[in-house]
This record gives C-alpha cells, sequence and structure tokens, in this order.
C-alpha cells in the first residue's frame, strides 16, 4: 500500500467508510492498535479546532450583533446572528464543497452533497467515495487533491463538535437550573412541614384537658388547675 492509500484509508477509516479495510489478519490487528492512539488523538484535535472556531465565532458574533441592532429590535439580535452564522457554515463546508465534487468527480449537486453531508456527520455509508477523480490525471495533485479533502474533514468535523457542545453547554445550564428549582422547592416544603409540626403541637398543648391538684398545708386547701390558660394557683 502506497503512501497515498495509506493517507486516505487513515481519513476513511475515522470518516466510517466501509469500502476499504484490512484483509490480513496483522493489517487488522494494527487497524485496532492504530485506532486506540489515533481517536483519542483526533478527540484532542477536533477540541483545538472547535476552540479555533470558538474564537472566531465569538469576534464575528460580536460584530454580527453590532451591525443588526442599527436595523433591528434587540430581542431579534441574537436569533438573526445564530441564523447567519449558520448559513455561513453550511455555505462554506456543504454547498461549496459540493461544487468542487461535481467538477472533479463528476457527480449532480445532489449526490455531491449528500456526499458532503453524510461524511461530515460521520454517518459514513461508503456509497459514494471521493478522491476517485478522473480529471486529476497526475499523482501530485490527486495527493494535493486528498491532503485538501483531509483537511475539509477535520475543519468539517470541529464545526460539528462545536454544536455539540454548544447543545452541551445548553442542557447543563437548564438541567443546573432545574436542579437549583427543585432544592428551592423542596427546602420551602420542608419549611411548610416545619411550621405545620409546630402547629399541630401547639394546639395539642392548647387542648390539654384541666387537672385539678388538691394538697393541704398548714389546714390551707390549696388547688392548683392547669390547662389552656395557663397555671392558676387558689
Amino acid at each position: 500500500m502506497c503512501i497515498q492509500n495509506t493517507l486516505m484509508f487513515s481519513f476513511y477509516l475515522f470518516a466510517g467508510y466501509g469500502h476499504g479495510s484490512p484483509k490480513t489478519e496483522e493489517g487488522q490487528i494494527i487497524c485496532v492498535l492504530y485506532a486506540l492512539i489515533g481517536i483519542p488523538f483526533t478527540g484532542w484535535l477536533l477540541s483545538v479546532v472547535g476552540d479555533f472556531y470558538h474564537s472566531r465565532f465569538h469576534v464575528i458574533w460580536s460584530f454580527l450583533e453590532r451591525v443588526i441592532r442599527k436595523h433591528l429590535s434587540k430581542h431579534l439580535c441574537r436569533p438573526c446572528a445564530v441564523v447567519i452564522i449558520l448559513l455561513a457554515c453550511y455555505f462554506f463546508l456543504l454547498i461549496i464543497p459540493a461544487f468542487v465534487f461535481m467538477f472533479l468527480e463528476g457527480w449532480s449537486f445532489h449526490i455531491a452533497h449528500y456526499y458532503s453531508f453524510i461524511t461530515l456527520t460521520t454517518i459514513g455509508f461508503g456509497d459514494y467515495v471521493a478522491a476517485t477523480a478522473e480529471v486529476l490525471n497526475e499523482e501530485w495533485k490527486e495527493m494535493l487533491y486528498e491532503i485538501c479533502l483531509v483537511i475539509w474533514y477535520t475543519f468539517g468535523l470541529g464545526y460539528l463538535s462545536i454544536i455539540i457542545t454548544g447543545i452541551g453547554r445548553k442542557e447543563k445550564k437548564i438541567a443546573r437550573k432545574i436542579g437549583l428549582e427543585i432544592k428551592q422547592r423542596s427546602q420551602k416544603i420542608d419549611l411548610q412541614l416545619d411550621e405545620l409540626r409546630k402547629r399541630r403541637t401547639m394546639r395539642k398543648g392548647k387542648d390539654k384537658p384541666v387537672e385539678v391538684y388538691k394538697c393541704e398545708e398548714n389546714d390551707n386547701t390549696i388547688f392548683t388547675m392547669s390547662g389552656q390558660s395557663g397555671n392558676m394557683v387558689l
């Protein structure tokens, strides 16, 4: 297997395509070991690309909000900025590559767009595979094309990781908010239960029957009464 095929096999391994696979037992073992090392490294690489996207998106986000506020209300700034960023990323990561694949691979726009989406979402059916362009009749052009494919795939997965991370952060905020509300309500219920217990105890004390104690001291009769009004000595 030449370097060019090895590079594309590494790309297809993480893309999930099944059209190329190791046939020998040694190759399968090496593939497992390579995946054990390569998958964590790919995750680290995607986190670096995600941080790059995050810093750039923050700058673009601030710029878009300043521009949109001049024309629309404050409440519409964030939704409009989100839509513009999503459409821009969709255009650069899916639409433009689809036109490139149309020219180089000879596909229709539907198939090229389908391939771009299936690849970047890591579904990877393998029914359509790039890097088989007949237009590129020289080896260095094919090598450059394949390197561009790997770069496109890496940045596309970085964008996908940004979306997944954003959804995860949003869910964590919602879960934290729900947990705080549940804790506050449980504390409120505990306080109400304590208040009810105190009132019940006070009512039991007030409803205590009157008891009369009689004793004699120096030939004088002393009566002790206890009840709702407290204690009385006669």
